[in-house]
């Protein structure tokens, strides 16, 4: 997936004909210092945000799905709820939750710590229908233990998408085969 993009917020350039090249099937890690343009980058590739000039149709024709840096969820709504507004399969569903410690739990995702919340956003992205997935800083609140199974379970579970991960700390990425960096 290609794309050429240029993207300013008032005076501030972010991109000025930014040739972006992401393979299919494989892990991009998109880096840079804070306010560089990472998340905007991210925003741009899922639709949310438009560019001044260029194209990123190649992105647009393609399902995506997204873990924000926020989990984004519905508070009200038990993990299991959360996971069933983008998947039928609540067999997998259940048996995700139980896979990172969550099984049983009926208690609004409110409750939650930062870390539960975390990897409910992460199972949301993984279970919705997609051709690639988009990780803003996915693994904040996450311990070590936590980092390494959420780690596996993407490499399981989107063995044929395309993701696309920002961290400022590389070591997040240690249990996955990065095939691209992107340096903005």
């Amino acid at each position: 997936m290609e794309g050429i993009i240029s993207k300013k917020f008032k005076e501030k350039v972010l991109f000025d004909n930014f040739h972006l090249v992401i393979p299919e099937y494989k892990i991009t890690w998109i880096k840079g210092n804070s306010g560089k343009g990472k998340t905007t980058l991210l925003r741009i590739l899922a639709g949310l945000e438009s560019i001044d000039s260029g194209e990123v149709t190649d992105f647009l024709k393609r399902r995506c799905s997204y873990v924000f840096q926020e989990p984004r969820l519905i508070e009200h709504y038990s993990a299991l709820d959360n996971l069933l507004l983008v998947t039928k399969d609540e067999a997998k569903a259940k048996a995700l939750l139980l896979e990172i410690g969550l099984g049983e739990d009926k208690l609004p995702v409110s409750k939650f710590s930062g870390g539960m919340k975390s990897r409910v956003a992460i199972l949301r992205a993984l279970l919705a229908p997609s051709d690639f997935i988009l990780f803003d800083e996915p693994f904040n609140g996450l311990d070590s233990d936590n980092k390494t199974l959420i780690s596996k379970i993407i490499l399981r579970e989107a063995e044929n998408k395309t993701l696309i991960f920002v961290t400022h700390v590389e070591q997040d990425l240690a249990g996955l085969t990065v095939n691209n960096v992107i340096s903005v």
